[in-house]
């Protein structure tokens, strides 16, 4: 049987996850005692924006799937926990406090009311990064058409050399707009902060989520990610989603990452 290309990819990554995979390592080396442990089964992943997440979100939607788990959903059409505003109970499709639920993974902006949903006390979090210069170039081709600060600009060129002129950050339309990871992460992407009040919400973070990936570093943070949550290997195996095709992509003749371009700074963009 000839086997398709996903097939021959989907061996391909689960044989070079098993070069990395701790207990085949623990196998060569017999005088190392192998640690055990108990998979994690509730789990909070931040979607973040534009940063790789849909990946980890089927991969979560498959283990959801394969483990009977129960997952709190979007109210009924939604893709997203209304994903402008804080996120709320109220916003999980048919939420009764008394349920426990097992799983969150669709986009939302993080709050502390996720806790009223996921209720167990071992409920892992974890979440997604991406270079913000990347971010932006992926934002502003992807939503062009939807946010009224990028289609008012003719190009990325034009919007970095003119934000104030077209970056209404009062629009609601506008919200991901504006350093779209820290309103992921439930803070005031519009109001200026200071050093002591972004390193407050740094510790907040690091506090609440053990891991962070990065996707630039997706293969070997999905390697890490198996080993925290004592998952198999075959768990996290992943094929890539909502990716932009290289051919799409125009490189842009402005320096991104030049101290120059302030909108990347992330004290201020």
């Amino acid at each position: 049987m000839v086997q398709s290309k996903y097939e021959v990819l989907l061996e391909q990554r689960i044989e070079i996850a098993h070069l990395f995979d701790s207990n085949n390592f623990l196998d060569r080396n017999a005088d190392v005692a192998p640690t055990t442990c108990s998979p994690k089964r509730h789990l909070m992943f931040l979607n973040g924006h534009q940063t790789g997440g849909a990946t980890v979100q089927d991969m979560l939607l498959r283990y959801v799937d394969r483990r009977n788990l129960t997952l709190a959903t979007p109210p009924k059409g939604m893709l997203t926990f209304f994903d402008q505003f804080p996120f709320s109970a109220k916003f999980v499709r048919g939420y009764k406090s008394e349920k426990y639920y097992d799983v969150i993974t669709h986009q939302l902006r993080f709050s502390k009311e996720v806790k009223k949903v996921l209720k167990h006390n071992d409920t892992f979090y974890f979440s997604i990064l991406r270079n913000p210069v990347t971010l932006m170039t992926s934002s502003y081709s992807s939503f062009k058409q939807d946010f009224p600060a990028f289609k008012l600009s003719e190009s990325l060129e034009d919007f970095l050399s003119n934000p104030s002129i077209y970056h209404n950050p009062y629009l609601k339309e506008n919200v991901h707009v504006k350093n779209p990871i820290w309103s992921d992460f439930g803070f005031d992407n519009i109001a200026t902060c200071s050093e002591e009040q972004y390193t407050k919400a740094l510790v907040e973070i690091e506090e609440l989520f053990p891991i962070i990936l990065i996707s630039e570093y997706f293969d070997e943070g999905m390697i890490l990610l198996k080993e925290a949550l004592c998952w198999d290997i075959d768990d996290v195996v992943t094929f890539t989603h909502d990716s932009r095709n290289k051919t799409d992509i125009t490189p842009i003749q402005y320096d991104l990452s030049s101290s120059s371009a302030g909108v990347l700074n992330p004290r201020a963009w």
